[in-house]
């Protein structure tokens, strides 16, 4: 790339041009700013030294935006002249991008933006660099592949270097709480949860008595305890719910209650005596 380019450079923006970079063909016009007093002495003697490939231009007039208004025009009369490009603005300023990309899709006209020549135009090829030739495929030994099958004879001596004599651990499958063996496979959590649930059954539910209610209600506050003899009922009922207590049964419970003074009645409100 090179031959036949067109450079424009913001020279406000990039004084480092290294002229060596451009092709035989490519030509170039350097933007100043009007305020741009001074020209390194190498970029003079190497515009003057292409002679009419390269020019200068002066911006009249100051602003931020006053050169690349300048540059800009310069690239839609070239446009209009017939110019394909490659065109390139060498500049740091983003701000050309979108009119670059415009050109190129709308005008058929190759224009980028580079920061310097190098990036423009590559590195220069060295007389020294060779060209590679394609890396030859490795051989992976056999005995190194990741598809070969273990050795045998490294696990057989692994187990022969176990002790012989090393009882095996016995075999016993987990109880519950009701004495049955839980199946093979079977989950030791699950038994142990349905163990806790029967004690639980056991404990709470299928020994409805006085001695029980009187348990239950102990640990709660006495502000939340039943206070009239038919809520008292029906909570004592919804204790053992699984039994579906007869109403004579409930009140079985309540007049033993009433009998060993854990509780008192008077005109159906019930007082707590523990």
């Amino acid at each position: 790339m090179g031959q036949g380019a067109v450079v424009l450079v913001d020279f406000e923006n990039v004084q480092a041009v290294d002229l060596d970079r451009l092709g035989d063909a490519a030509r170039l016009t350097v933007f100043a700013g009007e305020s741009q007093k001074k020209v390194p002495i190498g970029l003079a003697m190497g515009l003057h030294a292409l002679g009419e490939k390269a020019r200068w231009v002066r911006a009249s007039g100051g602003g931020p935006n006053a050169l690349d208004f300048h540059i800009a025009f310069e690239l839609g009369r070239m446009v209009e002249a017939g110019e394909r490009g490659p065109v390139i603005v060498l500049s740091r300023d983003k701000g050309f991008d979108p009119l670059l990309a415009w050109l190129g899709a709308e005008a058929g006209v190759e224009a980028r933006r580079a920061a310097t020549l190098e990036e423009a135009f590559g590195e220069k090829p060295s007389i020294h660099r060779q060209a590679q030739s394609p890396a030859e495929p490795k051989l992976v030994s056999a005995s190194k592949s990741p598809m070969q099958p273990p050795a045998i004879g490294l696990h057989a001596n692994a187990a022969a270097a176990k002790p012989a004599s090393a009882p095996a651990a016995a075999v016993t499958r987990p109880v519950n709480a009701a004495g049955a063996k839980v199946a093979s496979g079977g989950s030791p959590k699950i038994a142990t949860h349905k163990a806790a649930a029967v004690s639980k059954e056991k404990g709470g539910v299928k020994n409805p008595s006085a001695e029980r209610v009187r348990e239950i209600l102990g640990r709660s506050r006495k502000a939340t305890r039943p206070r009239r003899r038919l809520t008292l009922a029906k909570h004592i009922k919804a204790m053992f719910k699984a039994h579906e207590l007869a109403e004579s049964e409930v009140e079985t419970i309540i007049a033993k209650l009433l009998a060993n003074r854990s509780i008192s009645e008077s005109d159906g409100v019930i007082s707590y005596n523990f």
